[in-house]
């Protein structure tokens, strides 16, 4: 019986734990991960699933001294595992979720890859990704992405000797392959740095939300890790450099606006939230969007109140104040010059009849 040992000694070491049925599946546990959270071949606590050629299969939550448990958790794979992968590969069904703290001993060495997407997102500690002429080190705030097939060469730096990351092995939607155009340090290794502050806050936050859900009970609870893991890719697509890049001060004033369309906002109002001078705000908003920071926020009041007079009942004067206009008839006098015509006749031509 083959196993997911490579050429490199010690990297896997596949572990029978339960058979299933007819099909002789075997449940097995990767060896190199135990060194990560102390656990032993019989306490492991995986999501889905990892299959090779002899059916081996990397169970969800398995405690094998528990019949229930071990009947439980193989109904609770998203799929039945009926087809084999090409020999020595392991390949994901799905989705395939982890959050490590891992030791100076954390290494994994697959010399083809797999057949899915593995994405590294680094919180704490440092890891090493290698590839055929060198290593990359990654720190905390750098997310990395290994293509279908590329060499999978990676494990904790020496240096702390300790490596946090949360990872997922995944087979991408065809919409994602432009999130993940990020930049290539080699042929199938693909590394980008998202920087310090909330939107590598954000990013951390979904993937740990897909985690959960990938190991939790939902009944959709695949499909709810997709989704998390799709809003992270779409919050490191504004971080990379393949994407035009607006200034972070102007980013901060731009959701700034959106969390507070109902309060009164001065120019000053904005210029210390992006800690800038009025005139040096000013300058860098309209450069980045094409209008002067103010008259941006009034066209983004009018767009949102020409879409809740089109789909909601909500009394003109309500939506006034949800916009920001203290004074109904200021907020009509401002609406009329955005659209052409008063709140109500908006409201009338956008009712359906």
């Amino acid at each position: 019986m083959s196993s997911l040992r490579s050429a490199r000694p010690g990297a896997y070491a596949a572990t029978p734990l339960a058979r299933s049925g007819s099909l002789g599946r075997l449940l097995f546990a990767d060896s190199v991960r135990y060194a990560c959270q102390g656990l032993s071949p019989l306490d492991l606590r995986w999501p889905t699933a990892w299959i090779n050629a002899d059916g081996y299969l990397a169970g969800q939550r398995l405690n094998p001294h528990d019949k229930k448990s071990k009947a439980r958790q193989r109904s609770a794979a998203p799929v039945e595992l009926a087809d084999r992968s090409p020999a020595g590969t392991p390949q994901v069904v799905t989705i395939l979720t982890g959050d490590f703290v891992c030791g100076p001993d954390y290494q994994a060495w697959r010399p083809t890859g797999t057949d899915d997407w593995l994405i590294m997102a680094t919180y704490g500690g440092a890891g090493r990704v290698g590839y055929d002429t060198g290593e990359i080190i990654v720190t905390a705030g750098e997310v990395v992405a290994l293509e279908p097939h590329a060499l999978h060469d990676y494990g904790t730096a020496e240096n702390p000797g300790v490596w946090q990351f949360v990872w997922a092995h995944v087979h991408a939607r065809a919409s994602w392959l432009e999130l993940l155009s990020w930049p290539e340090v080699a042929p199938g290794l693909r590394r980008l740095q998202l920087p310090d502050g909330r939107l590598r806050a954000r990013v951390h936050e979904r993937l740990i939300d897909m985690h959960h859900l990938a190991t939790g009970s939902e009944p959709r609870r695949i499909e709810l890790a997709m989704n998390a893991l799709e809003a992270a890719l779409l919050w490191c697509d504004s971080a990379s450099p393949m994407r035009p890049q607006r200034d972070p001060r102007v980013v901060a004033v731009l959701e700034h606006c959106g969390r507070h369309l109902a309060e009164r906002l001065t120019l000053a109002d904005l210029a210390r939230v992006a800690e800038l001078s009025s005139s040096r705000l000013s300058f860098l908003f309209e450069r980045a969007v094409g209008l002067p920071p103010l008259r941006w926020l009034e066209q983004q009041r009018m767009t949102r109140a020409a879409e809740l007079l089109a789909r909601t009942t909500t009394p003109v004067q309500d939506i006034a104040a949800e916009v920001g206009f203290a004074d109904p008839f200021y907020f009509s006098q401002r609406f009329r010059r955005f659209s052409g015509v008063s709140p109500r006749a908006w409201r009338a031509r956008s009712t359906p009849r």
